[in-house]
């Protein structure tokens, strides 16, 4: 339920956001994530964790993608 109200909030605010800037920081963040994501699957070597970090990973891909989509059915 939590997670819900997180999104509902933050599509609200990608709403109002007339100049951009709301959704450039927010696929600024998600990029850094990414990066040091991927940085980290690198130095492990378990198995089990890495699996979990590219998990990770694909799921801000993800919200990358959904924030082009909102992008551009916003203009």
């Amino acid at each position: 339920m939590q997670t819900k109200n997180v999104m509902i909030g933050l599509e609200e605010r990608l709403q109002a956001d007339k100049d951009g800037s709301l959704l450039a920081d927010v696929r600024k963040h998600l990029q850094a994530i990414q990066t040091r994501l991927v940085g980290e699957q690198q130095k492990l070597h378990n198995l089990q964790e890495s699996k979990d970090i590219e998990a990770s990973n694909q799921a801000v891909q993800a919200a990358l993608i959904s924030l082009q989509l909102f992008e551009v059915a916003k203009k």
